[in-house]
């Protein structure tokens, strides 16, 4: 295997009208349990020294000077997902999340050649949250359709599974800073926080490596409360 500095997401739409709320979103978050999904898709050899998997808590690697370690990775707690869901006044009716309009209903897409690394990911991830009272529908997504949803930054979906790669330099902006003027070129959902825009163009033109690692780690903070992506793993690939 070999590292290719790969975060593994599922990215949320906040312009959901449900999953614009960022309680509804750190719910979701609880039901997503990385190391079972690793076991049900990856596999783990017990007797393997050098693991491929490693789990992470925001968009930088654990290894990175940007990592806040002070970020835990977030615990897996259905209990805790149902009371967050229950707070912001949603109700369970036949085993199924409702408001007024009926059961909340998810759409759910994945780039399909993540198929080659962890087999059934898409389907694994769909079984959780029906399982935990949503209704989900699932597509897989071919590599060439799936960057132009990040080209666009709008579309039909509520949540996708994809991946980014870093260079040598942990540069997020792309993914993060609202769509404007050539910033957010792969923020797939166009997610939006005026915070994290001063502190990703704060990391673009200071040339203090203190400040630049402020900035980002308080980034890192931020979006774990803000949950715009649900991280699973970083993983070498084979």
């Amino acid at each position: 295997s070999y590292d290719l500095r790969s975060v593994w997401y599922i990215a949320i739409n906040t312009h959901n009208e449900v999953l614009g709320n960022a309680v509804v979103r750190q719910a979701l978050q609880h039901l997503i349990h990385p190391p079972r999904l690793v076991e049900l898709t990856i596999g783990i050899d017990p007797d393997d020294l050098l693991p491929v998997v490693e789990y992470v808590s925001g968009p930088f690697l654990p290894s990175s000077s940007y990592c806040d370690r002070d970020v835990d990775i977030p615990t897996y707690s259905p209990k805790k997902a149902a009371r967050k869901m229950t707070v912001v006044g949603y109700e369970k009716r036949g085993g199924r999340w409702t408001n007024s309009s009926g059961p909340l209903s998810l759409r759910l897409g994945m780039d399909v050649s993540l198929d080659n690394e962890a087999p059934n990911l898409l389907d694994h991830v769909r079984n959780v949250l029906v399982a935990a009272g949503f209704d989900v529908k699932v597509s897989k997504i071919t590599g060439s359709d799936f960057r132009n949803l990040q080209q666009r930054g709008t579309n039909n979906y509520d949540l996708l599974i994809g991946k980014w790669s870093f260079d040598l330099i942990e540069d997020v902006e792309a993914m993060f800073h609202t769509r404007e003027k050539g910033w957010g070129s792969r923020n797939i959902f166009n997610y939006s926080n005026h915070e994290v825009d001063q502190l990703l163009e704060t990391f673009a033109t200071t040339s203090s490596a203190e400040e630049a690692q402020k900035a980002y780690q308080q980034l890192h903070r931020t979006v774990a409360t803000e949950v715009p992506h649900i991280y699973l793993w970083k993983l070498d690939t084979k």
